[in-house]
């Protein structure tokens, strides 16, 4: 075998794995929204708090909005956000998004264990 082609079953286990990636990120929806300077800066240092992402913190927090009851129209003009951000944190609001990073880092690990076999193989075919 020369150097750079794979096995064949590992590119089918290759090509099944990227479809599969490709379906659970088609799964998803981008919602973007407008922020301030200042408010910007309070999400880039709470993010950095909580050592998380800062689209993964507000993914999260509007899904921790979403699991509490609507309030009335009345009260409308008065956010949610600002009781939620006091009570938040990312262990007692794990939502969909958390469920979908950790389907992506197990896409990821299993991307790379099927790398490393590859390089393996190629090593040893290399060697003969």
């Amino acid at each position: 075998m020369t150097k750079g082609k794979r096995p064949a079953h590992i590119n089918k286990a290759m090509k099944e794995l990227r479809s599969y990636a490709r379906s659970e990120m088609a799964k998803t929806e981008i919602v973007q929204f407008r922020v301030d300077q200042s408010d910007f800066e309070r999400l880039v240092e709470a993010a950095s708090q909580l050592e998380m992402p800062m689209g993964a913190m507000v993914r999260q927090w509007v899904i921790a909005n979403l699991n509490k009851p609507l309030p009335s129209k009345k009260s409308n003009s008065q956010l949610i956000v600002a009781e939620t951000t006091s009570s938040w944190s990312p262990s007692n609001s794990p939502g969909r998004a958390a469920h979908n990073i950790d389907d992506i880092n197990q896409v990821k690990a299993e991307l790379s264990r099927l790398r490393k076999r590859m390089d393996k193989l190629e090593s040893r075919q290399t060697d003969k």
